[in-house]
């Protein structure tokens, strides 16, 4: 029996003791205040976290803390579900953001070269061959074939429509010539190089153009003085072909002193412009102009500059013929 009481004291004693402990502790700890780790001695076990002291003296000294001082914040967590949601929330980032592309490398464009233009009109042609000095005749019958209307050139003086005249010296006056006016009329023998034989200029057929359609719903148009290019856009472009005068060849042209005449109707001295040609304006392209020239052939090319040069050398004499639709 003396046992049974001694040992339920003990256990009274035990509980008791517990008790104050915890009491003591938990009421006289300020708020806010934390625990160190303290070491123990050597060989202590490191993870033992029971042993724990204050880190301020729980004295008296102890300062008070004012009832509103602001609550401590908890530090940012950092645990692995943080974590984790921070990459995610990243990963979501990178795929809602476009994606940089860099961009596509393309082969330049090709670029076709432009589209020559080029112009020839169906014109017959006829050689002046059998007429040295006739080559304005000769074009003449060109123009007219084109049209329809078939004359030989000769026959264009034959028949009238062209006139004629001639270049003589003073025999009183020697060095001294007079002769005719080639605008009005064919100076000399298209069929002859001699006896002063040069030919003659736009006046001349335009005046026997007008003769041979005096019958005919045809307009005559003297269109001198407009540019070779301008010739191209106004005519050619519309299909009609064009007489002009320039030189052989294309080549200079030059002045000679024995080739100069007084004209006997006005008493104007006229110089004639040696190396003289007429041709028949056909076509173009981009660097050519093309024509029918009765010494070289059909459908001759000379260049544009040039052929502009010798063309404005001989005045920009031209002229067409247009048929009433």
């Amino acid at each position: 029996m003396k046992k049974k009481l001694a040992a339920l004291l003990a256990v009274c004693l035990t509980l008791c003791s517990c008790s104050v402990y915890e009491d003591e502790i938990s009421i006289d700890t300020p708020a806010g205040l934390q625990y160190n780790e303290t070491p123990e001695d050597s060989g202590s076990d490191k993870n033992d976290t029971n042993d724990k002291t204050p880190s301020a003296d729980l004295g008296d000294s102890t300062p008070s803390v004012p009832d509103d001082a602001p609550a401590q914040t908890s530090p940012p967590d950092t645990d692995g579900n943080a974590l984790q949601t921070q990459a995610d929330e990243a990963v979501q980032q990178n795929e809602a953001a476009p994606a940089e592309t860099k961009p596509a490398e393309t082969a330049p464009a090709v670029t076709s070269a432009p589209e020559k233009k080029e112009k020839r009109l169906a014109v017959p042609f006829y050689s002046q061959q059998d007429y040295p000095t006739g080559c304005e005749l000769v074009c003449a019958s060109m123009l007219l074939a084109y049209y329809g209307y078939n004359i030989a050139p000769i026959d264009l003086i034959n028949a009238g429509y062209v006139g004629t005249g001639s270049v003589h010296e003073d025999f009183m006056n020697p060095g001294t010539f007079y002769g005719s006016d080639p605008n009005k009329v064919f100076i000399g023998d298209p069929n002859s190089i001699y006896n002063y034989s040069y030919g003659c200029y736009s006046g001349a057929i335009l005046a026997g153009f007008e003769k041979y359609f005096a019958k005919e719903m045809v307009d005559v148009a003297d269109i001198s003085g407009m540019s070779l290019a301008d010739l191209c856009t106004e005519y050619i472009d519309w299909d009609q072909p064009v007489l002009i005068w320039a030189s052989n060849n294309m080549e200079a042209t030059h002045r000679e002193e024995n080739n100069k005449w007084f004209i006997e109707e006005t008493g104007e001295l006229f110089e004639w412009v040696s190396n003289e040609h007429c041709l028949v304006l056909v076509g173009y392209d981009d660097e050519n102009y093309c024509f029918h020239d009765p010494i070289k052939g059909a459908y001759t090319l000379y260049p544009k500059a040039l052929s502009e040069q010798r063309y404005r050398e001989l005045g920009c004499q031209a002229i067409t013929v247009h048929p009433w639709e």
